[in-house]
């Protein structure tokens, strides 16, 4: 069964490191540990795997008379560890650094021909022309093409995808004189970056009731992520019953402020719902569905036991590792990529983006 990393670690907690209470799966400090933990068994997984990641495998085309162009975001961070293909020449282009290939350039600027060496560059904030936000990854070639050229970009790789957990259930307190009145309960989820795209973890744990009359909400510890490709929260609530659905309330803004005034009426929140699980992207949905359970939540169980006796994963790794080996079993003769793997940061058709509205 499909599992996102907040279930995982609410299970593993529950199950792992339970000193006779369920309150263990509400610890900040705990889940981290946990999300640690499976980030370790992840990589782990990674290392048993016969094949890696298919990273990239995209075509760009690079315009006659032009030097640069974006390349996909999945190529962008693959450092030099890659192939630029010119499929018509059928030839590979030479890697070099930015400095380098600079030299080249001002040694013969006005040299024009077929691409031998290339590099990759960020564009700056100074590159005001260009419309593209800062950071954003750019090919360079050199000599600068005379025609149009069609590039080849291939990359494999081994690493693991970030793991954001769900939110913890934010703290609700009737405030000062305001527009609601009802009983009213709140949840929140990350919105984290997968390459260019905004995507949303499933709604944490929920709020405590709270009953405003004419008052507003003050909603407060809003849980941080710790996850570097966390860009932002996002608050739901009821309506003034206090049942689901959750619709959207508002964003955050960032992932570091801990607190959101609320005084919005039913009939102003957003159409967007709550997402379930099922619609999540948390990084484990990248992992082949059957072995959730078997590889990442049974492994993260023994790593708790392991680490709350203080004692080796080794001593509880035995039938682990035969579950990983099984995942790996199943995988493609004719191809250096494993059947059971997607793109490396390809998500399944279901999953949901951010929403705005």
């Amino acid at each position: 069964m499909a599992k996102t990393v907040g279930e995982a670690v609410t299970a593993g907690l529950r199950h792992g490191a339970n000193v006779g209470s369920t309150a263990v799966a509400y610890d900040a400090e705990l889940r981290a540990t946990a999300v640690e933990l499976l980030l370790t068994l992840a990589q782990r997984v990674m290392g048993e795997s016969p094949a890696w990641w298919r990273n990239c495998d995209n075509d760009v085309t690079i315009l006659a008379n032009t030097q640069q162009i974006p390349v996909p975001y999945d190529f962008g961070g693959s450092g030099n560890n890659f192939q630029v293909y010119v499929p018509a020449l059928r030839r590979e282009l030479i890697w070099k650094d930015p400095a380098v290939l600079e030299q080249y350039r001002q040694e013969d600027i006005s040299r024009r021909g077929n691409p031998e060496i290339y590099t990759l560059k960020n564009v700056t904030p100074t590159q005001g022309g260009t419309g593209l936000p800062p950071g954003t990854k750019m090919i360079d070639v050199f000599p600068t093409p005379s025609s149009n050229v069609l590039l080849a970009l291939k990359n494999y790789m081994r690493g693991c995808p970030p793991f954001v957990d769900c939110p913890l259930a934010p703290g609700v307190a009737v405030d000062v004189a305001g527009a609601i009145t009802g009983t009213y309960r709140y949840a929140v989820t990350y919105a984290h970056l997968v390459g260019a795209t905004e995507y949303e973890t499933e709604g944490g744990f929920i709020s405590a009731p709270v009953s405003p009359i004419a008052q507003k909400v003050l909603v407060s510890l809003i849980s941080v992520s710790s996850a570097r490709t966390a860009t932002d929260r996002l608050i739901y609530r009821t309506t003034s019953t206090g049942l689901p659905p959750f619709k959207l309330l508002a964003a955050v803004g960032d992932n570091q402020k801990t607190t959101y005034l609320d005084n919005t009426v039913d009939g102003s929140l957003l159409a967007a719902v709550l997402p379930t699980p099922s619609l999540a992207v948390s990084g484990l949905e990248l992992f082949p569905v059957d072995y959730h359970e078997s590889v990442f939540v049974d492994g993260l169980i023994s790593a708790l036991r392991a680490h709350v006796k203080q004692v080796p994963f080794s001593v509880f790794d035995k039938d682990w590792i035969k579950d990983v080996k099984r995942m790996w079993a199943d995988q493609r003769n004719d191809r250096h990529a494993a059947r059971v793997m997607p793109a490396y940061g390809q998500l399944p058709a279901a999953r949901r983006f951010r929403q705005l509205t």
